[in-house]
């Protein structure tokens, strides 16, 4: 989701981190609330923290869910690298554990990660179509605009060759 500019979205982020601390423990309103400021955060080292459990709300159980939606935005960051998401898909083995790796594997702010993402979206025969969706998620995050530039003119001349590729594209 896009949030604004990073000053903004920082002090988005902290009054969500507040507002969940205030919030009762263990309720859904209360993971609904660390969501949100965990998409608005730029703190990668709070961020780290709350993959470990510390430093979050009273309450917060770090679930497969909450730990990719931090390591996602992590990967956003740039703060995480390769081999620690392919680590986290490992532990993982589940369709979804396979589709949040692949979202932030093509979050990374790397020029390799995007090529990566690109041959995979465009040239990828093999992978089902829910893990092209997560890549082109991952692809597009806000705040990435210099490093996706260059695809938007690709991405009309080559997204009609993908339908050869992929059945009721």
């Amino acid at each position: 989701a896009y949030l604004g500019s990073a000053p903004a979205a920082g002090q988005l982020g902290e009054v969500m981190r507040q507002a969940a601390t205030d919030a009762a423990p263990g309720t859904g309103r209360q993971l609904a609330l660390l969501r949100i400021a965990i998409a608005a955060s730029f703190d990668a080292a709070l961020l780290r923290d709350g993959l470990s459990g510390e430093r979050l709300p009273d309450g917060v159980e770090v679930d497969a869910e909450l730990r990719w939606a931090i390591l996602e935005r992590l990967a956003e960051l740039g703060a995480v690298t390769a081999a620690e998401i392919e680590s986290e898909a490992a532990s993982d083995a589940s369709e979804q554990g396979a589709l949040h790796a692949a979202r932030c594997q093509a979050s990374r702010p790397d020029a390799a990660a995007k090529q990566e993402a690109w041959e995979t979206l465009m040239r990828d025969a093999e992978r089902p179509n829910r893990e092209l969706y997560a890549v082109a998620e991952g692809f597009w995050p806000p705040g990435q605009a210099e490093l996706t530039e260059p695809y938007v003119e690709r991405y009309f001349a080559e997204i009609g060759a993908t339908a050869a590729l992929r059945s009721g594209w």
